[in-house]
């Protein structure tokens, strides 16, 4: 079984215009052919959540499970650094003109040290997660803080390498299913990370 190492995941759910109002700011709680689509834009009034583990009928997580969201959900599994996690959350919220990726937080300790394998089996569970972001060492130590991104539709374990800024680009075109898993992963520079698409 691969193993990934100490991460922080994002978990995708589709929304088709709009950041829904759960993307929030740093608030914590107990709880290919084809033009990639533009990304999408929120409301000001957004903040991000971080979700400690409860679930939306406020009854408590007590093993490795997905919580339920309407948006990408990163979920941080390594606890080594505090402030490198908020940073990062910083960045993965910063806008791009008037737009950002519709993300939520998750922070809990039952991801430590978690597999792709063990992504995989728990997205059978949630038909509407059809993708994984996963942050892990290489995230908080690599200058360039590439998330690893798990395919778990097309070709479940699957993965390639993002940049923070381009969260929103793949967040968007993957949850509207504009553009396949492979037409991202098949993008990626020499280094295995995605960092755009060449400007024509």
């Amino acid at each position: 079984m691969e193993r990934v190492g100490t991460i922080a995941i994002a978990l995708s759910c589709a929304c088709m215009t709009a950041c829904p109002s759960s993307t929030r700011t740093l608030e914590e709680r107990s709880a290919s052919s084809r033009e990639p689509a533009p990304i999408r834009a929120t409301d000001p009034r957004d903040t991000i959540e971080i979700i400690r583990g409860t679930r939306a009928d406020n009854s408590e997580m007590t093993a490795m499970e997905f919580p339920e969201s309407e948006n990408a959900i990163v979920v941080r599994s390594d606890f080594s650094d505090d402030a490198a996690w908020r940073s990062l959350c910083g960045e993965m919220r910063v806008p791009i003109g008037d737009f950002r990726a519709c993300v939520d937080f998750v922070d809990r300790r039952e991801f430590a040290g978690v597999t792709v394998e063990q992504l995989v089996s728990l997205a059978a569970h949630h038909e509407n997660i059809t993708f994984v972001f996963v942050a892990d060492h290489v995230t908080f130590t690599d200058p360039a803080r590439p998330l690893l991104v798990v395919d778990l539709l097309e070709e479940p374990g699957r993965t390639f390498r993002a940049v923070p800024r381009a969260v929103q680009a793949v967040e968007n075109n993957l949850s509207i299913a504009n553009m396949d898993f492979h037409e991202y992963a098949e993008a990626v520079d020499d280094d295995g990370i995605f960092r755009g698409f060449p400007r024509p």
